[in-house]
């Protein structure tokens, strides 16, 4: 799997261990390997999974702002869901749906207005049901 930086995308899982372990503004490596600006490379959907993985299971050392951004910078990207052509965008958004009921309840409990802010972003992509994004935003006053 070829990475935005042009190598193989193996040096990629030294990065999300690294975040995972909550080491301080690594994160922010990911730029321009798993995504440019807002285009999606190859390794994105494998980066979704983990971030989800990293969000859902929460017990990590790993940031959960940190978790949300990568979601974050994935769902902002450019592209269209249409499951007869899977796309880098479709499948990373398969992989966040996967975890879409941890990214409401995390939209429930959170008092950080910039992680509220782009869960919400996360959830306007990904979201199947807008009308149940819709009625959390009314129960949240949003």
């Amino acid at each position: 799997m070829e990475c935005g930086c042009e190598r193989t995308a193996e040096h990629l899982s030294q990065v999300l261990q690294s975040v995972a372990d909550g080491q301080p503004d690594i994160v922010r490596a990911l730029d321009n390997h798993a995504f440019i600006q807002s285009n999606l490379m190859e390794p994105a959907p494998a980066v979704a999974a983990v971030a989800m993985a990293m969000f859902v299971d929460g017990s990590s050392g790993g940031s959960l702002s940190d978790a949300v951004w990568i979601l974050w910078c994935i769902a902002e990207c450019e592209g269209d869901v249409d499951p007869d052509e899977p796309t880098l965008f479709s499948e990373s958004v398969v992989q966040i749906q996967q975890g879409i009921w941890s990214l409401y309840g995390e939209l429930m409990r959170s008092q950080d207005e910039l992680i509220v802010d782009r869960l919400l972003d996360i959830l306007r992509v990904v979201e199947p049901h807008p009308e149940r994004l819709r009625s959390y935003r009314e129960l949240l006053g949003l």
